[in-house]
């Protein structure tokens, strides 16, 4: 539809793409971590899964120190056999 005396619509002008910003990870300063100490030798780590659970002991108290269990009740009950 035409309305007289309307002036013609400028034909828009398209933004070039943004460039992509640098990573500010690379300037900032990396900390040093303090070395761990054992607080407690005889805990495990546990990663918790739905369907099962990755045991892992410290390296010196068993032949295979990263294990998988599964989630039912005779499962958890070996983690602590």
């Amino acid at each position: 539809m035409v309305v007289p005396n309307e002036q013609p619509k400028k034909p828009t002008k398209l933004k070039t793409p943004a460039k992509p910003r640098k990573s500010r990870e690379r300037s900032l300063p990396v900390p040093v971590s303090a070395a761990l100490h054992v607080i407690n030798p005889d805990a495990a780590g546990i990663d918790v899964h739905s369907d099962m659970h990755m045991v892992c002991v410290p390296a010196d108290r068993d032949a295979n120190p990263v294990r998988q269990f599964g989630a039912n009740t005779a499962d958890l009950q070996e983690i602590v056999a």
